[in-house]
């Protein structure tokens, strides 16, 4: 269980939207070198607590994640997630020792998973967020 994630754009599935971070250089509207995209990103629910701690941290009260993601537009989620991979990013002492003890996930993929989503929702900013949850 976790979340799958896609963009959907005049009822479709926006296909190979998410950058594979790591996997070339990208910024938002510009392509610097050759990329690897995915159709969907997953994040597994080991990452959870992590998640919502740095939810906590910002001030802001979110139950599930993925409702809170899920039928918004990238354009209304895009400012929070920034901060929220912002938060995780800046403070490894705090995020690191809440990483799941089974190995499934990490802090530093739960990064480049938040980098890939805010870069997908910056190419595409009307674009509907779709979480599985």
């Amino acid at each position: 269980m976790g979340h799958d994630i896609t963009l959907v754009r005049n009822g479709s599935q926006v296909k190979d939207c998410f950058p594979v971070v790591g996997e070339g250089t990208y910024q938002c509207n510009e392509l610097l070198e050759p990329l690897k995209t995915q159709s969907a990103l997953y994040i597994t629910h080991n990452l959870a607590p992590i998640i919502y701690k740095a939810f906590e941290k910002l001030g802001l009260e979110v139950e599930s994640f993925g409702a809170w993601l899920h039928g918004r537009t990238c354009l209304e989620v895009l400012p929070t997630l920034i901060l929220l991979r912002k938060e995780i990013e800046d403070n490894p002492t705090l995020y690191l020792p809440m990483q799941p003890k089974n190995g499934w996930g990490s802090q530093k993929d739960l990064i480049e998973k938040l980098r890939s989503l805010c870069l997908a929702c910056c190419e595409y900013p009307d674009a509907i967020v779709n979480d599985s949850y």
